[in-house]
């Protein structure tokens, strides 16, 4: 019984140590003006890169797109993306619609 769960606690040790050790972190990124289109660039590992996590956080007063599929605002946005990855770079285009003012910062994650 104390040897299964020896065992058990070994593996999970080596699997958060693993999860650890492949996660590549990003700072978040400020939009520094929210009422003009912006490209911001992140850098990957595509040999051990397989998801990718974008976190947007802020508060605008207009509608803006990210890379032309998804809207937000007007208002508070907390909104979390997770997909699979396996490129070297990811290209996340800002584009406002109707905003004059606010903040807003992105975080790419990556695993």
């Amino acid at each position: 019984m104390k040897k299964n769960i020896l065992t058990a606690i070994i593996i999970l040790s080596s699997l958060l140590l693993i999860i650890i050790l492949f996660k590549t972190n990003t700072e978040f990124q400020h939009i520094e003006d929210v009422s003009k289109k912006q490209t911001l660039f992140f850098k990957t590992d595509s040999e051990r890169v397989v998801t990718k996590i974008i976190t947007v956080v802020g508060e605008v007063d207009g509608v803006f797109s990210l890379n032309g599929l998804d809207s937000f605002g007007p208002g508070k946005i907390n909104q979390e993306f997770r997909s699979d990855w396996y490129d070297n770079k990811i290209t996340i285009e800002y584009e406002p619609e109707n905003v004059t003012k606010g903040n807003l910062k992105i975080k790419v994650e990556l695993y």
